[in-house]
């Protein structure tokens, strides 16, 4: 059984009292264990899509399946790293992750233990009393990464988590989540990433499933079947790249 699957999704919204389409009939399946992206054109819908699986906002029509159950509401299995870090100013680093928790029901003890413990995992150990001003951008992503991961979900959802960084920070925070994800010490069972970045999609996935513009349909999608690390340099991967840009372009000569 799937752990999320997406059959005949469609979303758009209503203006001045025309309806614009945003998402046409999206069937994806997520397997249990797989690392998927999803890349496409900026305004094609990709955010829409990891909110739709989150639970965050409802599809115009078809169904969200998780385990195999429709989705009514957020997704208990689910959580989310945002693109722009999404952390309240004015709450530490502790805080920000605690708060979550006790959303989810912890006791305090509890919430405490488990907030120190992410903050750990993802290299900010000293940082739990800082705010959100006092850290650069890399740091406040690994607060994001934190409390997505603090919450224990089986499906963790990432939305460009990586574009507001320099190139440097972001790759290495994407080798260090990667070797985490490998590395078999996290809940998660599956990954969702949306991303602009090619290179960033062979780098990471197992499959990258390929957008058209809005309103968007899946046109295509490139298994990714590369032992970890990869190295961007060598030819299988500039071929499964030039298999990706192929399907990119035709999308859009094919509109």
């Amino acid at each position: 059984m799937p752990l999320l699957e997406l059959r005949g999704v469609t979303k758009g919204y209503v203006e001045k009292g025309k309806y614009f389409p945003v998402l046409d009939a999206i069937d994806l399946v997520v397997e249990e264990g797989e690392f998927v992206t999803i890349v496409g054109p900026s305004g094609s819908g990709k955010s829409t899509i990891i909110r739709i699986a989150a639970g965050l906002i409802p599809p115009t029509g078809g169904q969200v399946l998780y385990r195999g159950q429709p989705l009514a509401g957020p997704n208990p299995g689910a959580a989310i790293v945002f693109q722009n870090f999404a952390l309240i100013p004015w709450l530490t680093v502790q805080e920000n992750i605690e708060l979550v928790l006790e959303a989810r029901g912890l006791p305090p003890r509890q919430r405490v233990r488990t907030a120190l413990k992410y903050i750990d995992l993802v290299g900010l150990d000293s940082f739990e009393d800082a705010y959100p001003r006092e850290l650069s951008g890399g740091m406040k992503q690994r607060v994001g990464f934190a409390r997505a991961l603090a919450v224990e979900p089986e499906l963790l959802l990432m939305d460009e988590p990586f574009s507001s960084l320099d190139i440097l920070t972001a790759a290495g925070l994407r080798e260090e989540f990667l070797k985490l994800w490998t590395g078999g010490k996290l809940s998660i069972r599956s990954v969702v990433l949306v991303t602009h970045n090619i290179e960033e999609a062979v780098l990471m996935s197992d499959r990258v499933v390929v957008l058209s513009a809005r309103p968007s349909r899946i046109v295509g999608e490139v298994s990714v079947a590369l032992p970890r690390p990869r190295d961007p340099h060598s030819s299988d991967f500039e071929l499964i790249m030039d298999r990706l840009y192929a399907l990119i372009v035709s999308s859009h000569i094919g509109r």
